[in-house]
Formats: structure tokens, C-alpha cells, sequence
């Protein structure tokens, strides 16, 4: 009965939730997929956001022949402006807005380049000329996003603004900020991300410039050290709740300019070539300059001497690399050599490294409702042993049925800073780890009339590299098997919609410390409103996460670490939001765990790191054309 009654604000959402779920049963869902097209051939989607003199789409800077047309998502998803929230579920991090992060429904990081340095925590929020979207207009097209805080020391900003010049060139620029102060002592972060590219297209080849540059900072306390102080007198105060650590930050920045040239051959219709020119350079800095003895015992093994702490790693990298491509009546296949040099700093040791690879695709459209796609990586040189092959199918079914199947085998080296770490230029650690394997089988099919979609996958990794409770970097020797069913859905009746997101996954050994089921839920009601004037949604959403033991986190190299400790309660939050658009304008008013009014409880995501209070906040964005 105790139970029940703490409980009593979740099982009244979760009734109500099943209750509009018996009555929605004809139900739409938005495509998910997009429009179907021939595979590598110039495609678009359709949009009737954009003014009629308008034209505004957008591509990759490795699929320049893919095209979308921008999309005005209306309120869609516009009160989650948590980068760590949009998409699949949502992630494990800090309680802050720009904290470390990690997915907390598993994968691997997706590398771009081979040698992995192994900082992830600030991967989500990352700019990389990979990801980016480039844009094709006919007239300048701004974008600008602000969410403000309670004061200058918190608010979210994007801006991004596309505009063509003469000569066929087009000038993209996407910039973000995060500055947020955090409701505990020394929690801020401040990260800024910003992207810098010119296109022109010529006779016979098109050339992209870019510019990116990252620069993530952050102050870490460690978590708190007690929990028993929330329900005291000033306790709202969150500042009087003490923490771990006074005076640790991360440092993580890189710049990178790339040149990429696109060749077409006039007498040779299909063939094309890329070639890519690009340098970059970075760094990944923590330090903490002094230290009393609790901090001495927090920071255990990495605390080699008592006068502070300091890891740092730079790096300047120059690569290369040429493809060709070839397109013949719906079969694609292309072919590419890379080269990469790196020269890297840890203070106590210098060294470079020499990478070089081989790449290839195949792809091929059977017919109207069947495609395959293969790519790979094969290591040379002194990567012999490295690879990752990945082929996928894509069958329509029927009208309404669509059916993927997909394989993956990889090997892959361990991280940089998985074999080698230094603090105060110290060694900690100097391994000889073996190469992990990593298989993966995956099937989706997506019921479009019925709204549903389910992902099925299974994941066997060999000899896996993790942090063990003293974030100390361990090789697990066996395999684990991984086992994840991801599930979406998206219905409504009339004007009320009801969305969910699940996600269920086992671990044979659960070295990750990752839970076993989180979730999503969303109920909103969107119509026009004031004689038609505005369109408004007014909805609620609920994330939750099993009890379960959640991960560590240390900020002297970044990584999420292995708990051995006591159980999280099962965490549930609710925020409740409207939303609305006029013209090109629209904004929201969020109430941020709104559930805590009634259930008065602090949950956690990662041990000693409480998630966020209830609090309201408002976000504000226009698209702006001409």
C-alpha cells in the first residue's frame, strides 16, 4: 500500500494512457520512411512548408547527389530541445543541460575515423563535416532557435543561415551554444558548435569548403554526497546539497577544414569521382589543481600525487582520401582508398600514427519495391586485421508493409586512451588489449497503416573494452550477448494523438550497466485555434526507466564506469507542454518533471548525478525566408 500511494501520480498516467489507447483503434501513422526512390539517384522529398518561391534543400557532404526538401516540421517535437532526447529514447547523463552523455539503449559509437581517441561524452553535441547538412537554396533561408534560462548564465541558441551567391556558389553557416549553470555547485557547462561551408559548382565538378570547429567545456562535482538533504529546511536550494568535487574541468575542442572536389566525366555518363583534402586538429584537457583528502580518495588510482590532477591528449591530423563512383540503370558501385596521418601529444610521450584503409559499396535496385546495399571497410598496411562489412535489404511487402533485414560483422582496434593514459604525465596504464569483434543482426518491419514499427536485433561482441568500477579500462575476456527490441508507434483519432517508444533490451553480462526497459509516451491534442490563426498542440510526456543499477561516471578521461552499488528506484518523469505556430514563427512552454509536484521524489539516471527539478522553460523559432 506504501507503494501505491508513492506511486500514485505514474499509475494515474499509465491508466489514462491505456484507457485512450483501447479508443484509438483506426488509427494513421506519418510515414516512416520517406518517399521511396531509386537508390544513389538524386531524390526528393515532398514538403508544402516552403513558400512557393522558395527552394530549399539539403544533403550530405558524402551523398551530394541525395537531396530532401526542407521541412517545416510544424510543432513536431519542438518542446524537445534536449539534443539527448531527440531520436531513438533518450540518453544517460549529468542532470544538466550539455553534460557527458551516453545512449542508454546500447551501441557502439559510429567512427568516422578508425583511430579512436575514446572520448565520447560529449558526442552527441558534436559538429563533424559527416553530419552536418549542407543546403541548396534560391534565396537566402535563416533559421534561429533560443531557449532562454532563468538568466544569462542559462540558454540554448542555434542559428543557421544558407543563402546562394553569384556563380553558382552558396554559403552555409550552422551555429549552437549551450550555456547552463546547473541547480548544483559546479555543474555548468558551455559548449559551442559551429559550421562554416561555401559550395560552388563549376562546368564539371563541384568543390565544398568547410570549416568546423567544437569547443565542449564543462565543471564536474563529482555528484553529490548525500542524499538525505532534500527534504530539509533550504533544501530547494540546491546549491546547499554537497557535492564531491570544487574544482574540476573538462576541456574538449577541435577544428577541422576539409576541401572536397566532385568530378564528373562528361563522355562517361555514371562516373564521378571525390576527392578529399582535410586537417584538423584537437584536444582533450581535465584538470583539477588541488586536492584535499576526500577528493584524494573520489579520484582513487588517478590521484597520483596530491598536487591536482591533469590528463591531456592533443592531436593534428592530415587525410586524404579519392573515390570513384559508378551509377548504371538502378546498380551502383563504388570504390575509395584513405590515408591518414596523426600526430599525436599525451605530455609524457609523442608519436604518430600512419592509418590507411580501403572502401567499397555496392548497391542495387531490384525492382520498384526491393533494394540491397553493401559498404566496407577493409584496414591495410598495419590495420590488416580490421574491417567492417554491412549489408542491408529493403523489401515493400505490400502497400502498407515494409520489411528490412541487415548484417554487420566488424573488427575494430581499441581506443587510444583504452591502451595508453597518463595523468600529472604519469603512466596509469599501458595495455596490450586484443582487438574486439563485434557481429550484428538486425530485422524492421514497419506496419504503415497500423502506425507501428519494431526493430529486432541481436549483438555478439568479443572481448569488449569497458571501465570497471574504478574506471580503470578492462578487457572482458568471453563474448556478451546483447538481445534489443525497439518498438514505435504513433496514432490518432481526430485531433488527439498518442505516441510511444520502447525499448527492451539483456545483456548475457551486463558490464555496461544499461537497463533492461525504458520507454517514452506522449498524449497531445493539436488543432488550429483563435478562428484559425494559430495552430497549438497542448500535450504530455513521460519518460521511464526500470530499476536497475545505473553507471558511474568519472571526469578524468570522460567515461561512463561499472557500478557495483545499490539498485535506482524505477525512474518516471512527466513534463507537460503547449506548443504553438503563427506564420513562420512558433514557441513553447514546457513544465519540466512535472511529476515531482506530486511525487516529490529525486531520480537518477547516473549515481550521485540527480536529474532535473520541475521548472518551467520556454523556447522560441522562426524560419526565415529572403
Amino acid at each position: 500500500m506504501i507503494w501505491y500511494k508513492e506511486h500514485m501520480a505514474l499509475w494515474l498516467i499509465v491508466i489514462v494512457l491505456v484507457a485512450l489507447a483501447t479508443v484509438i483503434s483506426h488509427a494513421q501513422r506519418p510515414n516512416f520512411s520517406g518517399t521511396q526512390g531509386q537508390i544513389n539517384q538524386t531524390q526528393r522529398t515532398p514538403d508544402n512548408a516552403v513558400p512557393d518561391t522558395a527552394s530549399v534543400e539539403w544533403y550530405h557532404i558524402d551523398q551530394i547527389r541525395d537531396l530532401h526538401s526542407f521541412s517545416d516540421t510544424i510543432l513536431d517535437e519542438i518542446h524537445i530541445y534536449n539534443p539527448l532526447e531527440k531520436g531513438k529514447l533518450f540518453y544517460q547523463h549529468l542532470g544538466n543541460l550539455g553534460s557527458a552523455a551516453r545512449p542508454l539503449f546500447y551501441e557502439l559509437p559510429q567512427l568516422h575515423a578508425k583511430l579512436d581517441f575514446g572520448f565520447y561524452d560529449f558526442a552527441p553535441y558534436l559538429k563533424r563535416r559527416q553530419n552536418i547538412k549542407l543546403y541548396q537554396t534560391n534565396k537566402a533561408f535563416s533559421k534561429l532557435a533560443v531557449v532562454p534560462g532563468s538568466n544569462q548564465q542559462n540558454f540554448m541558441l542555434s542559428a543557421l543561415f544558407s543563402r546562394p551567391f553569384k556563380n553558382n556558389v552558396q554559403l552555409t553557416i550552422d551555429y549552437s551554444r549551450i550555456i547552463q549553470e546547473g541547480l548544483y555547485s559546479n555543474q555548468s557547462t558551455r559548449l559551442t558548435n559551429l559550421a562554416f561551408v561555401i559550395a560552388k559548382k563549376y562546368k564539371s565538378r563541384d568543390m565544398i569548403i568547410s570549416y568546423v570547429s567544437n569547443a565542449n567545456n564543462a565543471a564536474h562535482n563529482g555528484g553529490i554526497t548525500s542524499d538525505t538533504l532534500f527534504n530539509q529546511e533550504f533544501s530547494n536550494f540546491r546549491t546547499r546539497i554537497p557535492v564531491a568535487l570544487g574544482g574540476a574541468q573538462t576541456r574538449h575542442a577541435n577544428e577541422e577544414y576539409a576541401v572536397n572536389n566532385y568530378f564528373k566525366l562528361s563522355r562517361f555518363e555514371g562516373i564521378s569521382f571525390r576527392h578529399e583534402l582535410a586537417y584538423e586538429r584537437g584536444s582533450f584537457k581535465f584538470f583539477d589543481e588541488s586536492l584535499n583528502n576526500e577528493e584524494l580518495i573520489y579520484y582513487g588510482n588517478y590521484a597520483t600525487e596530491d598536487r591536482g590532477i591533469r590528463s591531456f591528449l592533443a592531436y593534428k591530423k592530415l587525410e586524404t582520401s579519392l573515390m570513384g563512383d559508378l551509377i548504371w540503370k538502378g546498380f551502383n558501385v563504388s570504390a575509395g582508398i584513405n590515408y591518414s596521418y596523426y600526430s599525436i601529444n599525451q605530455e609524457a610521450t609523442n608519436y604518430s600514427v600512419n592509418d590507411l584503409s580501403a572502401t567499397g559499396a555496392i548497391s542495387l535496385q531490384i525492382n520498384d519495391k526491393m533494394s540491397i546495399y553493401s559498404d566496407a571497410y577493409i584496414g591495410l598496411g598495419s590495420n590488416i586485421a580490421e574491417y567492417k562489412l554491412d549489408s542491408r535489404a529493403n523489401i515493400d511487402l505490400s502497400e502498407g508493409m515494409q520489411f528490412a533485414a541487415s548484417a554487420t560483422l566488424e573488427r575494430y582496434r581499441p581506443a587510444l586512451i583504452q591502451q595508453q593514459a597518463y595523468i600529472n604525465q604519469i603512466e596509469i596504464w599501458n595495455n596490450s588489449f586484443s582487438k574486439p569483434l563485434r557481429n550484428t543482426l538486425q530485422a524492421t518491419i514497419k506496419l504503415l497503416d497500423l502506425g507501428i514499427a519494431a526493430e529486432i536485433s541481436q549483438i555478439a561482441i568479443t572481448n569488449p573494452i569497458y571501465y570497471d568500477e574504478r574506471a580503470i579500462a578492462t578487457q572482458y575476456n568471453g563474448t556478451i550477448l546483447i538481445s534489443q527490441l525497439y518498438a514505435n508507434s504513433h496514432h490518432h483519432l481526430r485531433s488527439l494523438h498518442m505516441k510511444h517508444q520502447v525499448g527492451l533490451q539483456n545483456l548475457s553480462d551486463n558490464i555496461f550497466n544499461l537497463p533492461r526497459l525504458l520507454s517514452e509516451h506522449e498524449l497531445y491534442w493539436q488543432d488550429f485555434i483563435f478562428k484559425k490563426r494559430m495552430w497549438a498542440r497542448f500535450g504530455i510526456r513521460v519518460k521511464t526507466v526500470e530499476s536497475y543499477i545505473a553507471a558511474d561516471f568519472s571526469p578524468v578521461i570522460g567515461v561512463f564506469h561499472q557500478n557495483l552499488g545499490d539498485r535506482e528506484d524505477f525512474l518516471y518523469q512527466a513534463d507537460a507542454y503547449i506548443s504553438f505556430k503563427v506564420d513562420k514563427a512558433r514557441a513553447f512552454i514546457i513544465a519540466e518533471n512535472i511529476s515531482q509536484t506530486i511525487n516529490n521524489q529525486v531520480f537518477y539516471l547516473t549515481t550521485d548525478y540527480p536529474t532535473v527539478d520541475f521548472k518551467l522553460r520556454l523556447g522560441f523559432y522562426w524560419d526565415l525566408y529572403d
